[in-house]
């Protein structure tokens, strides 16, 4: 018996409602969902934020409060947190996405010595 494939449809990244009828590239249902996605997105980010840039500029004080594995309980709370409250619906963008807005992200910086007179 051959397969018959149907195209998946498309979910509001917040509350899982189909978005038919919406735009190709909308992501959310309404500017509700939006915002409480982004909203829980700067709420995250912020706490990921301070623990990332002292693994990246105060190396020995984040080794010695175990920064990593602080990063990593909270990124585990935070996927249970989707799981159970958001029916596992992801709460990140995927890299290509980042790399959308941020284009700067795929420059590679070539710093020259200065020439002498």
């Amino acid at each position: 018996m051959a397969q018959i494939k149907t195209k998946a449809t498309r979910m509001c990244q917040e509350c899982g409602e189909p978005l038919a009828g919406l735009k190709p590239g909308a992501r959310f249902c309404c500017t509700k969902c939006r915002l409480s996605f982004n909203n829980r997105r700067l709420q995250r980010g912020a706490e990921l934020y301070d623990l990332f840039m002292a693994m990246r500029y105060d190396r020995a004080a984040a080794q010695d409060a175990g920064a990593w594995s602080m990063l990593c309980r909270m990124a585990q709370q935070m996927r249970d947190d989707d799981v159970g409250l958001r029916a596992g619906r992801k709460s990140w963008q995927p890299p290509h996405r980042v790399l959308q807005d941020r284009p700067d992200l795929h420059a590679v910086v070539v710093i020259r010595p200065k020439r002498r007179a």
